[in-house]
Formats: structure tokens, C-alpha cells, sequence
């Protein structure tokens, strides 16, 4: 899972820039043993998934508490809501539990949300309108 701050990044749907290729071109500068460890996750990660389109995912850590467990699994299931993610984050922040989202899964969270937010006023506007006599 890659990630970078430029427009490109953000834009192209491929999950990479140029900035990331030349970052993964000087993986060799470490140690061969450094390399080799494999990345243990520690936290859960709310991240944007740039394959077939863009879309929420998660990446979790290979232990996770059983409570933690049952506050994310339903997001597993199929495409995740923005206002049903932001609940869960909230459960897991008041449970002590450790989690990272992303700067553009936030991104994503904050539009996704203001378009609702548009959409439900929209709507209510529509219809106070219907009812309102000329």
C-alpha cells in the first residue's frame, strides 16, 4: 500500500506517481537483512483503494483484540460507508484501540460525507417546496 501527497497520485487510480517509483528504486540503500523482515502492522488502517475505481478499505493488523474484531468486521463485507466507517472509528477511539487513517482516505471520508450532507438538503429543500403555497 503506497501513498503520496501529489496530484498525480491522487488522480491517476493506479495507487502510484513517480514519487513513489523512485522511493521503492532506493529500497536497496538498506540492508539486505532490514529488508528482508517483513512489515508487521500494528494498527488498523483506513486506506483508499485506487483498483476498478476508487473506493475505502482497510488493512488490519495480524493481532487484533476480539473486541476490535467485531467493531470492524462488518465493514469487511462489501463497500464501505463513510458514516457507518466514522461510527466505528468513534467505537474504536473509545476503546482504547489503536487505528491510522490515511491523509486521502480522509479526503475521500470528508467529500463522501458532504455530498450526503448536500443530497439530504437538497431533498428536504425539494420537498418544503412541494408543500409550500404560492
Amino acid at each position: 500500500m503506497s501513498y503520496c501527497t501529489c496530484p498525480d497520485f491522487k488522480t491517476n487510480t493506479l495507487g502510484t506517481c513517480k514519487h513513489v517509483m523512485k522511493a521503492l528504486s532506493r529500497a536497496n540503500a538498506f540492508p539486505r537483512t532490514q529488508r528482508a523482515k517483513p512489515y508487521r502492522r500494528t494498527r488498523i488502517t483506513v486506506h483508499v483503494r485506487y483498483t476498478d475505481g476508487v473506493s475505502l478499505a482497510l488493512a488490519l493488523p495480524q493481532r487484533l483484540t476480539d473486541e476490535a474484531r467485531a467493531i470492524v468486521t462488518p465493514l469487511m463485507r462489501g463497500p464501505i460507508e463513510p458514516a457507518s466507517l466514522v461510527r466505528r472509528l468513534q467505537k474504536l477511539e473509545a476503546g482504547g484501540h489503536a487505528f491510522f487513517v490515511t491523509p486521502d482516505a480522509e479526503e475521500f471520508i470528508e467529500r463522501q460525507l458532504l455530498a450526503g450532507r448536500t443530497a439530504r438538503l437538497v431533498a428536504e429543500i425539494r420537498r418544503a417546496r412541494r408543500f409550500t403555497p404560492c
